[in-house]
């Protein structure tokens, strides 16, 4: 094999390595098919401190059912923990603090 060959080869498998990993990393991350307990819901809408928490929370939490802007144009995200609550955090769309959360 000459050198070149083997350059090529061996850029292939970094370039499959990199989309298998790709792909491991995208199949197993949030990506709304979490369910969460109750008491996970809970935990995680408690730790939420209104100007204090910043929008980066949401790596914990699952993809929300539903965002919107509220009236005052808040990136707000709302989770349905069925059939119990609909627990709502609403982000300052400037700063990403917390500004509002809501149990519905």
């Amino acid at each position: 094999m000459t050198t070149r060959t083997k350059l090529i080869i061996g850029g292939a498998v970094v370039v499959v390595a990199g989309l298998v990993a790709g792909l491991v990393v995208a199949l197993s991350s949030n990506g709304g098919t979490t369910t969460l307990s109750h008491q996970e819901y809970a935990t995680l809408f408690a730790d939420a401190q209104v100007l204090h928490t910043k929008i980066t929370v949401l790596n914990d939490w699952p993809r929300p059912y539903q965002t919107y802007h509220d009236g005052y144009m808040h990136r707000c995200y709302e989770w349905w923990d069925k059939p119990l609550y609909l627990y709502n955090l609403c982000f300052d769309r400037y700063t990403g603090v917390l500004v509002n959360k809501e149990l519905a």
